[in-house]
């Protein structure tokens, strides 16, 4: 799961000019991606059962 704040309603994830996100993002399992995307299976988790809770926090 990946989420983004788009902090400036301009309704996309701005980047700079090295393609980097300027406005915050998180993947789930709170992966910290270096100099790629995280792997997917780093940010997979499972549900098992209802009012299972995922925190992500965000990043700038």
């Amino acid at each position: 799961m990946a989420i983004t704040q788009d902090t400036n309603n301009n309704d996309k994830l701005d980047k700079n000019f090295m393609g980097i996100p300027t406005e915050p993002f998180a993947f789930s399992n709170n992966v910290r991606p270096r100099l790629a995307p995280p792997d997917f299976n780093d940010c997979k988790f499972t549900v098992s059962g209802a009012g299972k809770v995922v925190s992500i926090a965000l990043t700038k």
